[in-house]
Parts: structure tokens; sequence; C-alpha cells
């Protein structure tokens, strides 16, 4: 029987694709295994599975950088509305 949290959507491998909707994207149900260097299921499993490493700085500077675009978007946003 093989273990539920080792799923490809867990995998450090594995490369989810994305579909651009109006105002944000959204996760597919399958993606890119690196390893196998073919598409598959967010739900599959294989015997190449390995855990997935985050890198708490580069999240960290991802979430401030997106931050720092929301905030000058809502800054011009604001500008047209007092400029009127």
């Amino acid at each position: 029987m093989e273990d539920k949290n080792h799923r490809c959507f867990n995998c450090g491998s594995f490369e989810a694709y994305f579909t651009k909707a109006y105002c944000c994207y959204l996760r597919e149900d399958c993606g890119m295994c690196k390893k196998l260097k073919r598409v598959v299921s967010k739900q599959d499993s294989c015997e190449s599975w390995r855990t997935r490493n985050f890198n708490q700085a580069k999240k960290k500077s991802m979430v401030l950088a997106s931050l720092n675009n929301v905030l000058t978007d809502i800054s011009v946003i604001r500008q047209f509305i007092e400029e009127e």
C-alpha cells in the first residue's frame, strides 16, 4: 500500500501547471515531473518521490516583493480617484 503523503503534489520534483483566470492563477490537476520528464497527475505516486525543500528567506522576499507591487497599484488607483 502506498503512502498517501507521497503524492506528486508533495514531491520536490513536481512543478504544477497554472492557468491564468480573470484576476488570479488557478492550479491545474497536473504538472511536470522533473525526475521522469513527463506530465503527471498531482495525485500520482512513484518510487522517485523526494521531499520538497522550502527556502524561508526566498519565500519571505517573494511575499515582500508582491506586497510592494500591490501597494504601488493601490497608490496609483488612489491617485486616480483623488484627481477626479
